[in-house]
């Protein structure tokens, strides 16, 4: 909600955005606003009011690319994080929360200009038990994976 929560673009402060695609600059502190508790399709619509018009110019290679990126900060944060001298545990949650939170939102943002309903796909995939052992939660144990992957190959 930091970057994405306001109605607005924090950067540009526009509605649509209309930043152009490398930002140097930091941001300013965003507006107080109240916490809303959105939906899976709702958020997939308030990144498509804030960013929709520009990400449909930038296209699909951009949002990938943006993609990749959140998701380099995500494993920098997991991986770095912990070799940094006296980071508080309470700073390493918040800077994760913080990269997942804007992987979140380049997924809404694809999931926006591809027209994707992921709220029902996501329902039909991992609403239900799991589909190898018909269980929930799932008791196919840590090598299940594995052992599919390789049944052509291991004998019993």
């Amino acid at each position: 909600t930091q970057k994405f929560g306001h109605g607005y673009c924090i950067y540009c402060t526009k509605c649509p955005c209309e930043c152009s695609k490398k930002r140097g600059v930091k941001p300013p502190p965003p507006p107080r606003i109240e916490v809303r508790n959105w939906t899976f399709p709702e958020a997939i619509a308030e990144i498509g009011k804030i960013y929709g018009p520009k990400n449909r110019v930038d296209g699909i290679a951009y949002l990938a690319d943006r993609l990749r990126e959140e998701f380099s900060e995500v494993t920098d944060v997991l991986l770095l994080d912990i070799h940094k001298p006296g980071i508080k545990t309470s700073t390493h949650w918040w800077n994760l929360a913080c990269e997942v939170a804007d992987v979140y939102s380049v997924i809404c943002a694809i999931a926006d200009v591809e027209e994707l309903d992921i709220d029902t796909e996501f329902q039909n995939r991992y609403g239900g038990v799991h589909p190898r052992c018909g269980c929930r939660p799932c008791e196919c144990g840590p090598f299940y994976q594995y052992m599919a992957d390789h049944a052509d190959t291991v004998t019993t």
